[in-house]
């Protein structure tokens, strides 16, 4: 074995060392990103139509500042009666806003570039990088939304 070719060994597993400690700190952040959504305050309104209350997000200073801001995040894959419909909780299925009683600030809707090759499993980590879009005006949305997003990590 030549001295170029140690050398060529060494630069791939540098390489490799730095995309893995990359990866590791790209996860580490998006999970941080659910505490950007901590101070989101709800307000009840009253639904006519249904004559029932419904909860929609405050268009406070710190959320609104959040809108069309790109973040990574990583979460739980919720499974709802939609197929095409991409639900990512802060918590696990037991735990999550629909099954739970985790607040709305838990969950976003996912809308991926490309549809996925494979369907998510339930309570499955996936990790999306997109755009944040921040839902203050429509009931019938989740409160946050990731527009063109990627899948970085299952």
């Amino acid at each position: 074995m030549g001295l170029a070719s140690i050398y060529s060994t060494l630069k791939s597993l540098a390489l490799l060392l730095l995309l893995c400690c990359a990866s590791t700190q790209l996860v580490g952040q998006a999970e941080e990103s659910w505490k950007l959504f901590e101070n989101a305050v709800f307000k009840d309104i009253y639904l006519e139509e249904y004559g029932a209350y419904a909860s929609l997000l405050e268009d406070t200073p710190d959320i609104v500042a959040l809108n069309e801001t790109q973040i990574t995040i990583r979460g739980y894959h919720i499974p709802v009666m939609e197929d095409e419909l991409i639900i990512l909780s802060k918590y696990p299925n037991a735990n999550c806003f629909f099954c739970g009683g985790a607040g709305l600030e838990s969950i976003l809707e996912v809308r991926m570039i490309e549809k996925p090759s494979k369907r998510f499993e339930m309570d499955e980590k996936l990790t999306f990088s997109g755009r944040l879009i921040v839902n203050t005006t429509d009931h019938n949305l989740v409160s946050f939304i990731l527009e063109d997003a990627i899948l970085i990590e299952r």
